[in-house]
């Protein structure tokens, strides 16, 4: 069954995922960065209204933007809901567990 959303994700969005994977695996957080990115694309696919905080709309767009956090990686991301369509923004990876 398909999902509910179609997700957009540019090359260049691609590109930085695979950079911010090889970070994350020199820190030691290969596998946590992977589930992570795994679970958050199920998300945003299933239901990104409701897993992430929205902080602005483009209302002339008709988008509204959106922020989450799987640690170890956030994601911003804006949601077409009249077509059904996440278009991944930003991928950012957080900083090291303290300690």
């Amino acid at each position: 069954m398909a999902a509910p959303f179609r997700l957009a994700i540019s090359g260049a969005i691609s590109a930085r995922i695979r950079e911010l994977f090889v970070a994350a695996r020199a820190q030691g957080r290969g596998a946590e960065f992977r589930a992570a990115i795994a679970k958050a694309l199920a998300k945003l696919e299933n239901d990104p209204v409701g897993c992430g905080e929205p902080s602005f709309r483009y209302k002339h767009l008709g988008l509204v933007n959106y922020v989450v956090i799987e640690p170890p990686v956030v994601f911003a991301y804006c949601v077409d809901e009249d077509r059904k369509i996440v278009y991944l923004k930003r991928v950012l990876l957080q900083g090291p567990p303290p300690g």
